[in-house]
């Protein structure tokens, strides 16, 4: 940050995020601006430019929101707007493309971490075009390794669980020496975050390994199909989960769970995707739902799509 410096900040102070967001304008004695909810989305954005604001921190999905709701009234920000930061979760790519083309030189970072080891690595958008896809370089005084599930490190290119060391990760968790051994070690905090290394050194998350989905000894990220799903015709959210394969064919099979604001037809859209994924990433079964659980970070809950799954019986 720099001296002056205006930060509008409509996160929950309760959140990692947000209480970094305000330490780190308290040592620097510049301005935050609370905003306590985005329930009204205009209105934060006009605040900012109201007070021609340097600074902007928000999650993915609040930019989401924005996009649809205001249009490209955030362009109206470019020309006091010097930097935002954004966290908690990877951004659509449509909305990454259009976050860039409505501030062409507003400094947009974008940072991963979690509330045990906050901000262990930044990206920044413009900087980094050329690696799309990209959680970008590790932090100054942080480590990133790669290991694999006996704990060696992985070479580059290599996909594996995201080890993280440095001054920022967590000490231990409250009351549950069991679960702090469970994820600490000399190496680091094992995030329990899949992903890999390029030669760069540049990071590249996929998701969770609870999330990994094996179809027939195929392993994927349910993050890729669900970006493709969203940008199908009347479809607002998605969320894919792997479950026992009906036919007994292939293990598990993608089940993908769609918010739709109108009637969307599974043939059409299993027929779309096939255009756009290998078959192996195809649903087998579409179910439309009225919301996708997530966090208060906007991040999707798998879990609950599982735990719903098996008290069906399915």
């Amino acid at each position: 940050n720099d001296a002056g410096d205006v930060e509008v900040v409509p996160l929950p102070l309760s959140h990692s995020f947000g209480l970094g967001r305000l330490r780190c304008m308290a040592l620097n004695g510049n301005t935050l601006v609370i905003e306590s909810n985005f329930s009204n989305p205009a209105a934060v954005l006009k605040r900012l430019v109201d007070l021609q604001a340097t600074g902007l921190a928000l999650v993915p999905s609040g930019f989401d929101i924005l996009k649809r709701l205001t249009r490209d009234y955030l362009g109206e920000a470019k020309a006091h707007l010097r930097y935002v930061e954004i966290g908690s979760m990877p951004m659509r790519g449509d909305t990454k493309e259009w976050l860039m083309r409505m501030l062409p030189a507003t400094r947009i970072c974008h940072h991963y971490g979690l509330t045990e080891a906050s901000r262990a690595a930044f990206t920044e958008y413009h900087a980094d075009v050329g690696r799309p896809g990209t959680a970008g370089r590790p932090t100054p005084n942080v480590e990133i390794t790669i290991r694999d599930e006996a704990g060696a490190v992985l070479p580059a290119l290599t996909e594996g669980e995201i080890v993280v060391r440095g001054g920022m990760v967590m000490r231990e968790y409250w009351g549950r020496p069991d679960l702090t051994r469970k994820v600490l070690s000399d190496a680091g905090m094992h995030t329990g975050d899949y992903g890999y290394l390029d030669a760069d050194g540049y990071l590249y998350l996929l998701g969770r390994k609870d999330d990994i989905i094996n179809v027939g000894g195929l392993k994927l990220i349910p993050d890729e199909v669900e970006e493709h799903i969203r940008r199908f015709h009347g479809v607002k959210d998605a969320a894919c989960i792997g479950v026992p394969d009906p036919l007994g064919l292939s293990g598990q099979c993608i089940k993908a769970f769609i918010v739709a604001d109108r009637p969307v037809s599974a043939p059409h859209l299993t027929a779309w995707l096939r255009e756009r994924l290998e078959e192996y990433k195809i649903p087998r079964i579409i179910e439309s739902c009225t919301t996708i659980p997530k966090t208060g970070s906007g991040k999707v809950q798998r879990h609950k799509l599982r735990e719903l799954e098996g008290a069906n019986g399915s």
